[in-house]
């Protein structure tokens, strides 16, 4: 049947029937468009975004689209009539994922020809997963990097920020450690070698590497101020590690070695990069960029400015069938992927997480636990003077910030100049972020961290400052001299909502346990009891189901706490739409993309099994180097 007529701003997109349809090019996305294009069967795909830039919420923007970006969405397009009887139009509802504290508009003194990061602050380590991925994809074609020059902490007991060793060479040379803190940390260098080196009689045993990496650190002899190093500005924990009750993630000692490991094999890897993490040139937008391009090489169409209506559903099934575009058009797929602002609807949800609430009628949503502050602030100064691209860390209870007894989270700042092309040169762009339970909570740290970071500037109206600050560092210790700190030209800041994606290890379509059930309830919505079902090992809920009769099947995930949600479905409709709906992750608190990329390699493989990520390709004829990673 034919589509309506196309809006004149949205020319018709032809052809209408693809294997996979994507709605925003967030980094996930962008990198399974170009996963899906690269994989041995071919795939037509179709990749959507409404807005009028790649990357979405891992997108780098200038000030004057920041703001508006971060606003809450305007209501979502009326899906337009269609004149088919076969489909239905599910409407599809946009939810915030951050919420803005500050946005002043820039000073007039400023330039506007800056690039800030959605996401930041982030890098990549030049040794993981993430570096080769762009390798085996080829991505690093269109992609420049520079080094991270140096990696700062805070040092509560010299009362400034020191260099962060990444060698045994480099313990030695500082003249900072007394000789014996240089001995017990070239001992437990040697320690972790001789364990990642396979030497049994060094290994560490299975039940130390099961304890809390702190615990393992402080028995081994460890000075405080070094294990603070090793946990903040190495490991890179998150949480306060020293306070086992209060730590919302307790790092293992297993976990802890790997991240050292990383840290290790990073620095040195590339001859143009010395430390251990890169930057892209132009901002982090440039990687889901980088990933749409290479799927665009491929074959895959893109579209921006492209708003999608609603989801069509068959109506005698209601399996998913296609998109509704804000044209009027409408476009049909296999597979749908979305970006985690957008939400379901509840008729087409299978499952959601084990903490979630229903809050309307039309769609599965819930509140987030999880939340991280995020700040980016504009100086003429560097942080460091020697130094232009850097990381600090300020480590849990951080002596440097007047809210140091309530710090429980380390707080990152990344400081990039003008050589990364994200700011004129002779200007500095810094990214902060920390986790944090709330707004409230996530608001006064970041702006006790940037006090201590920065200094007022000096005339200016309370309108015209870089923003409030309801905290002073004048009453914390050990606080950076006045004359120290570069003046704060402007600031935004916002708090994020993160999103995860549970992956289930189980194959395409899913089966039943000949086991006994999992539970037995009185059906809430309707007579008969629960049987056969089976569990998720990421997720703490039971999905369990109960047959009606015909064929049908009422789905629910069994929450532990006895609560059932539920969503009646065909048999074939259970099997087909576990991987025909799938919504990507939003940024998480972490510095570096691991985590991130694992997670993304999980859903391609949950909805192409067999298929390869990402194989192995051939180099271009011209460029026999296939690490053209290196920095400039």
């Amino acid at each position: 049947m034919s589509n309506p007529p196309s809006h004149p701003e949205h020319p018709p997109i032809d052809p209408t029937d693809f294997d996979l349809i994507l709605i925003g090019t967030s980094l996930p996305s962008s990198i399974l468009a170009a996963a899906a294009a690269s994989a041995s069967v071919s795939k037509t795909i179709l990749h959507l975004d409404p807005n009028p830039f790649y990357g979405s919420l891992f997108s780098t923007l200038s000030p004057s689209h920041l703001s508006p970006y971060l606003s809450p969405p305007p209501p979502p397009p009326p899906s337009p009539p269609s004149p088919s009887t076969d489909y239905s139009a599910v409407p599809l509802f946009h939810r915030s994922l951050t919420t803005p504290i500050s946005l002043p508009p820039l000073p007039p003194h400023l330039p506007h020809n800056l690039a800030l990061d959605v996401s930041g602050p982030r890098v990549l380590f030049c040794a993981d997963s993430a570096i080769d991925l762009l390798l085996r994809s080829q991505v690093s074609h269109y992609l420049e990097f520079k080094a991270v020059d140096q990696n700062l902490i805070y040092d509560g007991e010299r009362g400034s920020f020191i260099a962060v060793p990444d060698s045994k060479f480099a313990v030695f040379k500082d003249k900072g450690f007394s000789l014996t803190e240089k001995n017990k940390l070239g001992g437990f260098f040697k320690l972790v070698n001789a364990h990642l080196s396979g030497d049994a009689n060094l290994c560490i045993s299975d039940d130390d590497l099961e304890t809390p990496f702190f615990e393992f650190l402080t028995n081994f002899g460890l000075p405080k101020r070094i294990i603070g190093i090793i946990l903040y500005a190495i490991a890179l924990a998150d949480y306060d590690q020293d306070n086992t009750e209060d730590c919302n993630n307790l790092l293992k000692t297993r976990d802890g070695i790997d991240r050292l490991a990383l840290y290790h094999s990073s620095v040195g890897r590339f001859p143009n990069a010395h430390g251990a993490m890169l930057y892209p040139m132009y901002g982090q937008g440039e990687l889901p960029q980088a990933f749409c391009r290479r799927a665009a090489v491929k074959g895959s169409i893109y579209v921006l400015r492209m708003p999608v209506a609603a989801l069509l559903t068959d109506k005698d099934t209601g399996h998913y069938r296609g998109v509704r575009l804000a044209s009027g058009q409408d476009i049909f797929s296999q597979k749908l992927i979305m970006d985690p602002d957008l939400v379901v609807p509840r008729d087409l949800a299978l499952s959601t997480p084990a903490n979630s609430e229903t809050t309307s009628n039309h769609s599965c949503s819930r509140d987030f636990e999880k939340k991280v502050a995020r700040a980016i602030c504009i100086t003429k100064t560097s942080l460091k003077s020697d130094s232009s691209n850097l990381l600090i860390v300020l480590p849990p209870r951080c002596r440097i910030i007047a809210l140091y007894s309530e710090q429980a989270t380390s707080v990152r700042a990344l400081q990039m100049s003008g050589n990364t092309a994200i700011c004129p040169v002779g200007m500095f762009v810094v990214h902060l972020s920390t986790l944090c339970n709330d707004a409230n909570q996530g608001e006064r740290l970041l702006t006790a961290a940037i006090d201590a970071l920065f200094r007022q500037p000096n005339s200016g109206s309370a309108n015209d400052d870089p923003g409030e600050s309801p905290s002073k560092n004048s009453d914390g210790p050990n606080v950076v001299q006045e004359e120290q700190r570069p003046v704060l030209e402007w600031r935004a800041l916002f708090i994020q909502d993160i999103t995860e994606v549970v992956v289930s290890s189980r194959n395409h379509h899913p089966r039943p346990k000949t086991t006994s059930p999992l539970r037995t309830h009185e059906n809430p919505r309707g007579s008969g009891s629960w049987f056969r079902g089976w569990d998720w090992v990421e997720s703490p809920a039971a999905l369990v189901i109960s047959g009606l009769g015909g064929g049908h099947f009422r789905v629910g995930v069994g929450l532990r706490g006895g609560e059932c949600l539920f969503w009646e479905w065909s048999w074939v409709g259970l099997v087909e739409s576990v991987h025909t709906i799938c919504t990507t992750p939003s940024p998480d608190g972490n510095l570096g993309y691991n985590d991130l990329f694992d997670a993304t390699e999980r859903m391609f493989r949950q909805m192409y099994p067999g298929e390869v990520f990402f194989p192995e390709q051939a180099a271009p004829e011209d460029n026999e180097d296939g690490e053209a990673v290196d920095p400039e």
